[in-house]
């Protein structure tokens, strides 16, 4: 039977009500993000974010810009609330998805899929705390 680690729950549906003191306490700097294209059409690129919240999408203007024409100029914002990321799509006119599921907010735990445009990623984080447990959970 799977258990998760002591720092995270057990995966639920990515859409939420409501993320305010869902998970422990997490010093929302120490995160460090990686995002892994798992694109197979296109050479295989990692995001990282060192310091959130951070804001994707095709303009200059945003933290992260990706080349993808189906993605919006801005298009969506990730941020840690209370020790997990949180994706936030900001209006985007083709949506976001974690794990294939469209999402207007949704927790992004390690390992899922996140989805902008045409666009896929996997996340991977850890709490920047010292002997922090990594959550981890098979996708769908």
């Amino acid at each position: 039977m799977f258990r998760p680690p002591l720092l995270c729950l057990p995966w639920t549906s990515p859409r939420v009500v409501s993320l305010r003191n869902s998970f422990p306490p997490c010093d929302r700097f120490a995160m460090k993000l990686k995002l892994i294209s798992v694109d197979s059409w296109c050479a295989q690129r990692k995001i990282v974010a060192a310091k959130l919240p951070i804001t994707i999408g095709r303009s200059d203007e945003t933290d992260v810009r990706i080349e993808d024409r189906w993605a919006s100029r801005e298009h969506c914002q990730i941020e840690a609330i209370d020790g997990t990321l949180v994706v936030r799509d900001l209006r985007s006119r083709h949506g976001t998805f974690i794990n294939g599921h469209p999402v207007t907010e949704g927790h992004l735990m390690p390992g899922d899929k996140l989805t902008i445009g045409m666009s896929s990623f996997v996340a991977q984080y850890r709490c920047g705390r010292k002997h922090a447990p990594v959550c981890s959970h098979a996708s769908d």
